[in-house]
């Protein structure tokens, strides 16, 4: 018959053993965990992620499903890492004659083909930002360096024109040479139909952005059915209640074909003004499928809301 010491000593490597396959199933779990949430969203087209990016790496990888490879890179100047991603400072990224690589990032050189989709298709937009205040003296006719062109740019793929195409995402900023007092996101989505070339801008009036709030900005736009298309904008700050999406039904845009950047806190390549962003990113993607339920689940996957109710 075993000591009391004996079975003392056996209890005690039973319970190392324990804590031992503890420990190995939680980092098995976590590792697991890790891997399950970074997996890319079958949909997602472009992804980039800014946060713990270094003051020195211009280089930003797409860890979308789709595109790999071509990864963002960063302006040659005037955004610096910030606490929830690149802090752009709202410099633009064009002053008369100097180069149009600062105070962007951009994806995809001009040329290729970035996305295409047809009208029966849908594609969205989303990003992760905290707001800041543009400088009271920021707005004016007509001025350079100011935010005189209505809005700032977050995010976007293609421009707006004749014939070609556009998704982004924006912020009324200025107000007849004013700031605003009521700062909201916008989006806009534009396609190949001449009679809509230039795109439907939908505002959300759900929310007013405050400086310092982070927030999570998504836009769909769904199938063309006959003559019109539905286009939803949610708006939702982090950690706080659920705010309700805003839908409209817009003239039906056509076919979806850009070969134009992916860019993100302005427009590349410029020269617009007014579309420089004052604020952080912390992530941006861009999904397509056939149904707009799926796109909204790509970019919510991508793009978590972490709503708290």
């Amino acid at each position: 018959m075993p000591s009391r010491k004996a079975a003392v000593k056996s209890n005690k490597n039973l319970t190392y053993l324990i804590a031992a396959t503890i420990a190995v199933i939680a980092a098995v779990a976590v590792l697991w965990t890790t891997r399950q949430a970074t997996a890319a969203a079958p949909d997602s087209e472009y992804v980039y992620s800014f946060i713990g990016q270094s003051a020195g790496d211009r280089t930003v990888t797409n860890t979308a499903a789709d595109n790999g490879g071509v990864d963002m890179i960063l302006g040659a100047s005037n955004w610096a890492p910030g606490v929830n991603g690149i802090d752009f400072n709202g410099v633009p990224n064009k002053t008369g004659t100097s180069d149009d690589s600062t105070g962007v990032g951009y994806a995809n050189p001009a040329g290729s083909s970035p996305l295409t989709m047809t009208a029966a298709g849908s594609l969205g937009i989303a990003a992760r930002f905290t707001y800041q205040r543009p400088p009271a003296g920021t707005c004016g006719a007509n001025v350079t360096g100011s935010v005189s062109g209505i809005t700032s740019n977050i995010a976007q793929i293609g421009r707006a024109g004749s014939g070609v195409s556009q998704i982004k995402l924006q912020i009324t900023e200025c107000t007849n040479g004013k700031l605003t007092t009521t700062p909201r996101v916008s989006c806009r989505a534009a396609g190949q139909k001449a009679s809509t070339a230039k795109g439907q801008l939908m505002t959300n009036d759900n929310v007013t952005l405050k400086a310092g709030v982070t927030y999570v900005a998504r836009c769909v736009k769904g199938q063309d059915s006959g003559t019109t298309a539905p286009i939803t904008l949610l708006v939702q700050p982090d950690g706080q209640p659920a705010v309700p999406a805003d839908t409209v039904y817009v003239p039906a845009t056509g076919a979806f074909s850009s070969n134009q950047y992916v860019s993100v806190g302005n427009k590349y390549a410029g020269p617009e003004f007014g579309d420089q962003f004052f604020g952080e990113v912390s992530v941006m993607a861009i999904c397509q499928t056939l149904a707009a339920s799926q796109v909204t689940a790509c970019l919510d996957s991508e793009v978590p809301l972490l709503v708290q109710l």
